[in-house]
């Protein structure tokens, strides 16, 4: 099963590049390193940079897209999980299980980092809204006027 994730990485990482929108640097930087792997069940392990904080990142901003696009491949629900380069393949299964707790951390900080940015923006927009509606009620007032 890994071998058809493989197979259909790069095509994969192109249809995200082109729904999202990503810029050819971003893409680059980002998605173009990442490398499957590993498939044990319906956990995929991506190759990925050492960096504790590019894995939040890319964990935060790509996992989701990842998981949905490799889910629809495989017909099964998928979850991602990054694994650092500087682990040996060797060591892959073994650091898997030890992992899993941080996966499923790391999961977690994703989703509650995303409510949080979702919460921020609620906020930010109720702040422009009123803004907006003041100025409009400004803008009337010195018509009447």
């Amino acid at each position: 099963m890994i071998d058809i994730i493989q197979d259909n990485w790069n095509q994969i990482l192109t249809d995200i590049k082109e729904e999202c929108e990503i810029t050819d640097v971003s893409f680059k930087t980002w998605l173009e390193p990442l490398k499957p792997i590993d498939l044990q069940g319906t956990k995929l392990t991506v190759l990925a940079p050492d960096d504790e904080i590019q894995q939040n990142y890319l964990m935060c901003k790509y996992g989701r897209l990842l998981e949905k696009k490799v889910s629809e491949l495989m017909g099964i629900e998928c979850k991602i999980r990054f694994q650092p380069k500087k682990l040996s393949e060797n060591n892959m299964s073994d650091s898997m299980e030890e992992n899993e707790e941080e996966y499923l951390l790391d999961q977690k900080f994703a989703t509650e980092k995303l409510q949080q940015d979702v919460q921020d923006l609620i906020i930010t927009i109720d702040k422009l809204s009123k803004e907006l509606y003041n100025l409009l009620v400004q803008l009337n007032k010195g018509k009447e006027e």
